[in-house]
């Protein structure tokens, strides 16, 4: 039972904070159904390959829908959740100033809409993988 309740609080927690961080943009799921992608790397390590699969599971326990993970980079249009760092997807570099990212040592993470897109980035892999768990 309490971990039901934990469950449930999570998920409500996480929608709460998606449609905060996404006001701009169009939902990410209605009825079971999403135009959005979750985009990686072209070539990602196992951390943002393991992040890209956490936040799609989360997503589809959360709506019913399953969000294709593409991998590629620099993809143009809107609805995309982009993840990397700026040194593996050139759509993070693109992105960096508006990101916020300084490039330090220590773990950063960005979450951010521009451009009708949602970019959970960081400056390592495991800082992608925080990004992740943070905007869920």
């Amino acid at each position: 039972m309490m971990s039901q309740i934990k469950d449930f609080l999570c998920i409500l927690c996480g929608m709460v904070l998606f449609f905060a961080c996404t006001a701009d943009a169009s939902e990410l799921f209605v009825n079971a159904m999403s135009d959005w992608k979750i985009v990686l790397p072209s070539t990602p390590d196992p951390t943002e390959k393991y992040a890209a699969v956490e936040l799609q599971t989360a997503i589809e326990k959360m709506s019913g829908v399953s969000l294709p993970v593409i991998k590629g980079g620099n993809f143009q249009g809107s609805n995309l959740i982009v993840l990397g760092t700026p040194q593996s997807n050139p759509a993070i570099k693109e992105k960096l100033a508006e990101l916020k990212l300084s490039g330090t040592t220590q773990q950063e993470i960005a979450i951010y809409t521009i451009d009708g897109n949602l970019y959970l980035a960081g400056n390592s892999s495991r800082a992608v993988l925080y990004s992740v768990y943070a905007f869920l």
